[in-house]
């Protein structure tokens, strides 16, 4: 049947060899040099020569682009993989609007943007240069409207990403429920709370109030959304106290937020690690794409800290498990 996806999962799986695992991390973690970072990546098929200075960006749109397009080689348009595409248009959204507002020349916003989203980037950047969300999807007009007018009423850029990033978890959590899908469902979930439980956690350390909490923790997830606020409002053991007895306990025990970001990556890479074994279905291609996903974060990482001279400890503080 055509949605077992059998060929599709097998040219997935036959690429999964070229993953970064456990010890490459190491390797590249190890490195002794920017340069010696790139070339144990260009080893492994990634496009380091596109690398200006210490400039990475291009690489690392280059290796999410690859993602998308094997996705699509493989399987075309998966209806149940459009959950990730739409995060690329709230992505797109944001760039198109902030683009907008400080007058970029048309001519140089064609790196700020992801290919491979559900909306044409063309559409998205009309309707920022126009003030005309109505021209956008339902799931995108809404916030592509009250964005702007927080940007502009305010000058605070910040403020334009919190109604994006809020939008984009609870359009998430939407789709995620109403997925038949049980391995997108509990993605959807899980990010919606770590990111809710993210920025509660940022919110106490900067004497946040609840205006301002109300404004960035989203609605949807698993958690109680008033239970988390009001955690985040009290003493620096609330919040932990809130998350006991819940599948975000151990959130609780990280003391920074690298541990953090290590601890929620581990439990991503857990639950899609059965999907290695896998040979139908879409599971093992939503898999794919989240395990793309967190080698890139974390490669982008090692990347950034040899330019600037990070310490070593200070890096692997962040990294963990890789998906093969």
């Amino acid at each position: 049947m055509p949605e077992d996806y059998i060929y599709a999962v097998t040219r997935i799986h036959i690429r999964e060899r070229n993953l970064l695992n456990g010890a490459d991390i190491d390797a590249l973690s190890s490195a002794k040099s920017f340069s010696e970072a790139l070339s144990l990546l260009a080893a492994k098929g990634w496009e380091t020569q596109l690398v200006s200075g210490g400039d990475t960006e291009a690489l690392i749109n280059t290796e999410y682009e690859k993602t998308w397009a094997l996705i699509a080689e493989a399987a075309g348009q998966v209806e149940e993989l459009n959950i990730f595409r739409r995060t690329r248009d709230f992505h797109n959204l944001k760039a198109a609007i902030k683009l907008t507002y400080t007058g970029e020349p048309s001519h140089s916003r064609a790196r700020y943007f992801l290919d491979y989203g559900l909306t044409p980037t063309e559409r998205i950047i009309q309707a920022a240069d126009n003030r005309e969300f109505s021209l956008l999807p339902d799931y995108l007009a809404k916030a592509g409207k009250e964005a702007w007018e927080a940007l502009v009423n305010t000058g605070n850029g910040q403020l334009c990403e919190i109604v994006i990033d809020r939008a984009a978890l609870e359009d998430l959590d939407r789709e995620g429920k109403a997925s038949g899908n049980p391995l997108i469902r509990r993605y959807a979930t899980f990010t919606v709370d770590t990111a809710n439980i993210k920025a509660a956690a940022r919110c106490h350390l900067l004497s946040r109030g609840c205006k301002f909490l109300e404004h960035v923790v989203a609605e949807g997830g698993s958690l109680n959304r008033k239970g988390l606020i009001d955690a985040a409002l009290g003493d620096g053991y609330e919040i932990g106290k809130f998350l006991s007895g819940t599948p975000y306990e151990g959130a609780a025990s990280t003391e920074s937020s690298g541990a953090f970001e290590r601890w929620r990556n581990d439990e991503l890479i857990r639950m899609i690690r059965p999907q290695a074994k896998a040979y139908s279905g879409v599971e093992p291609l939503a898999a794919y794409i989240l395990a793309r996903e967190n080698e890139i974060a974390m490669a982008r990482l090692i990347l950034s800290s040899k330019a600037v001279g990070l310490s070593e400890s200070a890096v692997k503080e962040r990294l963990g498990l890789t998906y093969v």
